[in-house]
This record gives C-alpha cells, sequence and structure tokens, in this order.
C-alpha cells in the first residue's frame, strides 16, 4: 500500500513539474517550430514597397491615408525669426507655396505637416537600412535608396497617388534633374556601363543612352537643364576630378582635375560653383569658379560646399531720389528692382578646430561636428552680412532649401527641420 502511495506522490510531483514548464514555456507567446517565440516576420525586401512586404491596411472610412493627427507640431510664426519647424526627424524634406511640408522620415515613413502644424501620414511602411532620399524639383515624387549600399534598391514615392514605384536594379547613383522629372543615372548591365536618363513623371518612358562609361565609382549629378556632372568620389586622401557634359551639343570635358577633397556646389544655372579641396594634412580652401572651373575668387569663410546654397534675390533699395532743376521741387522716383546672386552658407564657429580636421572625410564620416553660424555673401558686390547667429544654439546644418522667405536646414545635431527668416538682402 505504502509502494502505492509513493508512487502516486512521484507520478504526481512529476506531473506538476511538466505542467509548470508548459506554462512557462508559452508565457508571452505562441512557439514556432523551434521552440522560439514568434515574431513578426522580417519585411525582408519582397513586394511592392520599399522594405517589403504588403502596405498596412488603410483605416476605417479613409483612403488610405491617415487623418490629421490631434496634437499639433510646433509652428513657425510668421514674424520668428528662428525656430523649429517639427518634431520629426528628417532625411529629406520640401514645403509648398502653401507652406506644407512634406518629410522623409529616417525610418522611411512619409509624413506631412500643414501649416497649423497637423500632421496627416503619406506613407507608413518603414524601409530598413534606409540611406538615401531626395525630392523632385516640384515636391511631387520622392526617390529612396535603401538596402546594401554596394548594390542598393531604388524606389520612387509618388506624393498625390501615395504610391511606390521600384526601380531597375541596375540603376546607380541616381540625381534628379533640376527642372523635370528626369534622373540621371549610370547603368550597369553586365560589361556595359552606361550613362542614361529616365523620365520618371511618365510612366511609359524608356531610358535613354547619353554615352558609354569607360570609369567607374563616377557619380553624376544634374545641376542644370542641359549640363551633368560626372565626379569621381572625394577624399583628401586621394586625388579627384569633375567633368561636364552638355546634353544639347553631347560634349564632354574636364572641369576640375586632380584635386584632393574635391567637394562642389553649383547654382541653378551652372554658371558659377563653390569649390572645396582639401590640403595636404587638414584642413582645406574654398573658392568661386566659374563654369569652365576656373577661380573668380577666394572664399575667406571656412565651411564645406554642402552646407551652402546660391540663390537669386531681387533686392529693392529703400528709395531713388533725383533733384529737378526747380529749387523748391524734388521728384522721386519709386525703388528699382536689382537682380542679385547670393550664396548662402553655415559656417563653423570654431574656425580652427574645423580646419584641424581631414576634410572633408571627417565630417562625411559623423567624426566631426559643427555649430554654425549663418551668413549670406552678396557675389555681385562681394559684401558679406550675419543672417542668423550668436545665439547660443547648437545647429550643425544640412540641407540648406530656401522657400518663400525662409532658408530651412536640418541640424544633424538632433536630425530636426529648422528655419532662418532671411531679411538680410
Amino acid at each position: 500500500m505504502k509502494r502505492l502511495l509513493y508512487a502516486l506522490l512521484i507520478l504526481g510531483i512529476v506531473a506538476a513539474i511538466v505542467i509548470a514548464g508548459y506554462l512557462l514555456r508559452f508565457k508571452g507567446g505562441d512557439t514556432g517550430e523551434n521552440g522560439g517565440i514568434n515574431n513578426p516576420p522580417d519585411s525582408g525586401t519582397s513586394g511592392d514597397f520599399p522594405g517589403g512586404g504588403n502596405p498596412p491596411p488603410p483605416p476605417q472610412g479613409g483612403q488610405g491615408t491617415q487623418p490629421p493627427k490631434t496634437t499639433p507640431q510646433p509652428v513657425l510664426l510668421a514674424e520668428q525669426k528662428f525656430g523649429l519647424v517639427a518634431q520629426n526627424s528628417v532625411m529629406d524634406y520640401v514645403v509648398d507655396s502653401a507652406q506644407n511640408i512634406v518629410i522623409m522620415q529616417p525610418d522611411g515613413r512619409i509624413v506631412k505637416i500643414n501649416d497649423k502644424g497637423q500632421e496627416t501620414i503619406l506613407s507608413e511602411t518603414p524601409i530598413a537600412d534606409l540611406f538615401g532620399a531626395s525630392f523632385s524639383y516640384d515636391g511631387s515624387k520622392i526617390l529612396v535608396l535603401f538596402g546594401n549600399r554596394i548594390s542598393p534598391q531604388q524606389s520612387v514615392f509618388d506624393v498625390a497617388s501615395k504610391t511606390w514605384r521600384p526601380l531597375d536594379p541596375t540603376i546607380l547613383e541616381p540625381s534628379w534633374s533640376p527642372h523635370t522629372k528626369e534622373i540621371v543615372y549610370v547603368a550597369a548591365r553586365g560589361t556595359k556601363t552606361t550613362l542614361e536618363t529616365l523620365d520618371l513623371g511618365n510612366a511609359k518612358a524608356k531610358p535613354r543612352e547619353l554615352f558609354s562609361l569607360r570609369a567607374f565609382d563616377l557619380v553624376p549629378r544634374w545641376i542644370a537643364p542641359n549640363q551633368i556632372l560626372l565626379a569621381e568620389k572625394s577624399s583628401a586622401a586621394t586625388q579627384s576630378s569633375l567633368w561636364t557634359y552638355d546634353i544639347k551639343n553631347k560634349t564632354f570635358s574636364p572641369l576640375l582635375v586632380d584635386q584632393r577633397g574635391l567637394e562642389t556646389a553649383w547654382n541653378s544655372s551652372g554658371t558659377r560653383g563653390l569649390a572645396f579641396n582639401a590640403a595636404l594634412r587638414s584642413g582645406g580652401e574654398l573658392k568661386l569658379v566659374d563654369k569652365t572651373g576656373a577661380s573668380l575668387r577666394q572664399i575667406t569663410l571656412s565651411t564645406l560646399p554642402s552646407k551652402c546654397l546660391f540663390v537669386n534675390e531681387t533686392k529693392t533699395p529703400s528709395q531713388n531720389t533725383t533733384s529737378t532743376q526747380s529749387v523748391t521741387s524734388t521728384v522721386k522716383k519709386p525703388p528699382v528692382a536689382i537682380k542679385i546672386e547670393v550664396l548662402y552658407c553655415a559656417i563653423p564657429q570654431d574656425r580652427q578646430y574645423f580646419l584641424s580636421s581631414t576634410l572633408p572625410d571627417d565630417y562625411l564620416k559623423n567624426a566631426l561636428f559643427t555649430a554654425d553660424d549663418f551668413y549670406g555673401v552678396n557675389l555681385t558686390d562681394g559684401t558679406t552680412s550675419l543672417l542668423f547667429g550668436g545665439t547660443g544654439q547648437s545647429l550643425d546644418a544640412s540641407k540648406l532649401k530656401i522657400f518663400g522667405s525662409r532658408l530651412y536646414f536640418v541640424n544633424r545635431l538632433d536630425q530636426k527641420l529648422y528655419a532662418i527668416l532671411r531679411d538680410i538682402f
């Protein structure tokens, strides 16, 4: 009898242990084939959207666009000199004539913020390993690059229809036209490498070949209606060159040759550029060049071309007064508007620290961050004016753009979007 009781007791203890183990094992979720907790499936790179997978279902009563959030974003008032525009992290952005801001976030989500600070989500689809994003000239399309940087995937988002269009994987280093919805890119197909254009505003458009390339690692950049630049990747450790291709005349010519750390920025007509070349050990020099690459003047401000922006401005003098032959009367003529070109730049406050760095390498690798003041250079008469600075703000400006009366930029220190009222010219 005792043996039977002992057996029943042991059997009960074993059963309790098994039940406890089962409950602990399954607490928090179902198990997969290998006994682990099933997480949501990885998005991978399949499907019709960047990052793969299917888009989330639209909210009830909607057509795939979520309604505005009830909590407004910060709104920059018209009279404010400077301020934060949006709390979102920003990879790239555009502002339309109605002051609506469309933001491409680093996580791949796309949002629209109206002039009252209300946010609407245009694309909820996350994008893994997103490393590049740029808007077309009119802000209607967004080109994104993601995945492996050596062999990236590209896709285009249409802001109006809220749809994605994947691009051919043979497309490398795409760049928007400054005036159309076309892109220029390097196409690598088998043993043949070509420079091509493609109109992304026309779903039926076919690639147009410009010419065959015999060089590797060239980055095209479409800077003017008929001008494309081809640059070797820049580093202070090596010499690189820059060539220009005239689409209309089909001519190819060197622009800047064998310069260390070569980096440039250009105006919208391709007639003037800002060129940086690195010194042997640290720092470098900045100069203004013409469309042939010839130096026009040295720029005394120390910064990188990527922190500058060319803008065509209209300057109106306060009043032009002309005296007549009559002693008793003076005729006042209305002020005459003057067209000028202004170079806006974010200038590191600590010039010595900036120039002691390996440029542009340290800045591109995020080994160097700066605290900037903002200046405007009148390229007509050479005068330089402080636009904004000396406020104790920590601002490392990138992606400078002009919309209306404001200069917008992304602060590299917090990835947020800011704006400055430009009232010096």
